[in-house]
């Protein structure tokens, strides 16, 4: 399974990384129980990604690949 999410870079657009790892985790299968913590680590490079690569530039985007292979 292949996904991708493009987003604009404000803070506000984290809760579309929300709904896209949802997606993913009962497309997949997924264990809920690793939810939270993977969440986490999104939010947290993506914010990164906004705030210091893109410098809050709402015209840059934010890309975001998944790949899940069993």
């Amino acid at each position: 399974m292949e996904r991708e999410l493009t987003i604009a870079s404000e803070l506000k657009e984290l809760n579309s990384l929300r709904i896209f790892l949802n997606q993913i985790f009962s497309d997949a299968d997924l264990n809920r129980e690793y939810f939270n913590r993977i969440l986490l680590g999104l939010s947290e490079a993506v914010s990164n990604s906004i705030i210091h690569g893109n410098k809050n530039d709402c015209s840059k985007k934010v890309f975001i690949s998944f790949l899940y292979q069993k």
